[in-house]
């Protein structure tokens, strides 16, 4: 089974995440486009590192939103298992391996960072369940 997260751009490439089930292990995995319409799947496995370089093991995630930042892409995202829980972010410089930077403090809903905005120094974010609002 697959389950698709989320889309990214980097220069002329699009990459298109999604999780994929193996025999009962579950894989993050991307595949890649030139033409933003037909998909190649890679032979890489996209990679989830928390601060200590331990590798995610169940990719238990949802609301998945990529915002491209100065120098590096922002993944925000919500552990599917904890509802309730505090939104989570991770870095990437190429799309590949992503380093988890850990929670968004007070933020519990599903969000998405506005590329290029920035106020007082800090990223603006969109957050919202049945209401959008500014985070």
């Amino acid at each position: 089974m697959i389950k698709f997260l989320g889309i990214a751009q980097k220069d002329n490439k699009v990459t298109l995440y999604y999780l994929q089930d193996e025999d009962g292990s579950i894989f993050f995995k991307a595949a890649t486009s030139k033409d933003s319409f037909e998909f190649k799947e890679s032979n890489k496995y996209v990679f989830a590192l928390d601060v200590t370089q331990k590798e995610e093991q169940n990719y238990n995630w949802e609301g998945f939103r990529i915002t491209k930042g100065d120098d590096q892409h922002i993944l925000t995202y919500k552990n599917s298992k904890k509802k309730d829980g505090p939104l989570l972010a991770a870095i990437s410089t190429d799309l590949n391996v992503w380093y988890k930077i850990g929670e968004i403090k007070n933020i519990h809903d599903t969000s998405v960072i506005v590329p290029g905005l920035k106020h007082k120094d800090s990223y603006v974010m969109y957050a919202g369940g049945k209401d959008i609002k500014l985070a």
